[in-house]
């Protein structure tokens, strides 16, 4: 019975009042920097760290069961959990009221939508990227080069 790992992380993260938990190494100088000026880490980074170190072991958990699913056979289980990773803010949601993020499915980070880079221009809305996936999947269906221009998904 494996006792490290994951469960340390999660055993760590239901503690947050009391323990620091780090489950991305990037995370490491900030902690640091917050332990030097502040003389310890606040209650509020130590709920953040929390949430990641979950969301990390969330994420092992739903690949492991992944496995064990497809090394069973079965093609349509009863429950699945899909891990998604935020790639960027958006400007705003569907209406300039809301906020939105767009994400990537863990393990497709190189998609074709995921990889594109914006050039110029205010960064990308909701509807924006709908219409993005609109004129990809047009142009897609075609072997030549090929131009789609799309407002509201419609071309």
């Amino acid at each position: 019975m494996d006792i490290g790992g994951a469960t340390l992380l999660r055993a760590a993260a239901k503690n947050y009042q009391d323990v620091v938990v780090i489950a991305r190494p990037d995370r490491y100088g900030a902690v640091l920097d917050e332990l030097k000026g502040r003389g310890n880490v606040s209650l509020e980074t130590r709920r953040l760290l929390a949430a990641e170190a979950f969301s990390h072991t969330a994420a092992y958990d739903a690949t492991i069961a992944s496995r064990f699913v497809s090394e069973a056979g079965i093609q349509f289980p009863e429950e699945m959990t899909l891990s998604l990773r935020k790639v960027r803010d958006l400007r705003y949601g569907e209406n300039p009221h809301q906020q939105a993020a767009f994400y990537a499915l863990r393990g497709e980070e190189g998609g074709a939508m995921v990889s594109m880079e914006q050039i110029h221009g205010r960064a990308a809305s909701f509807n924006n990227v709908l219409d993005i996936n609109a004129a990809w999947r047009i142009v897609s269906d075609f072997a030549q080069p090929t131009v789609a221009i799309v407002k509201h998904q419609n071309p």
